[in-house]
């Protein structure tokens, strides 16, 4: 019975911890627009996305921007402040995005995390929507067939 008690508790604080991470699934190709929904030190020097180690995007205190070059063709700003707009993701781009601001005093703040997986289309989906869609060809055809006998019986009674 305790260990019951122990295990609900684990769940509890796991699900509390890691209520800061956002797992994100996408298809080969996909976009995804990574927010910054906290709220940035006033007097922050940079503010930094970073993926495997590398800066991909940068925003200085002065409003500067620099992107990394791996990505300069792939990355676009939305309107909201901080937020990176990645296009065409690929599954190389699966991992882990961190934003955080960097102050003047040395101070770092997390401000968001994605976990981000992107996979390529696979046969068993493309499978299941053909017969999804020759099922449905074949339903309405079926409706189409019986809505056509019924209205020619209701035409012989009125004959």
């Amino acid at each position: 019975m305790s260990i019951f008690v122990i295990l609900g508790l684990l769940v509890c604080i796991e699900a509390q911890g890691s209520s800061a991470v956002t797992t994100v699934f996408l298809q080969k190709g996909d976009d995804l627009i990574l927010n910054v929904d906290a709220d940035v030190p006033e007097k922050f020097f940079y503010v930094d996305w970073i993926f495997n180690k590398t800066v991909v995007v940068r925003f200085a205190d002065n409003g500067d921007r620099s992107v990394h070059s791996d990505f300069t063709e792939r990355v676009e700003f939305p309107v909201k402040k901080f937020s990176v707009k990645l296009k065409n993701l690929q599954e190389a781009d699966s991992g882990v995005y961190t934003a955080g601001a960097y102050t003047r005093q040395g101070e770092d703040k997390p401000l968001a995390e994605y976990k981000v997986t992107v996979q390529g289309p696979s046969a068993g989906t493309s499978v299941y929507l053909v017969k999804m869609v020759v099922f449905s060809v074949g339903l309405i055809i079926m409706v189409f067939a019986v809505i056509t006998v019924h209205l020619m019986e209701k035409f012989r009674k009125h004959k």
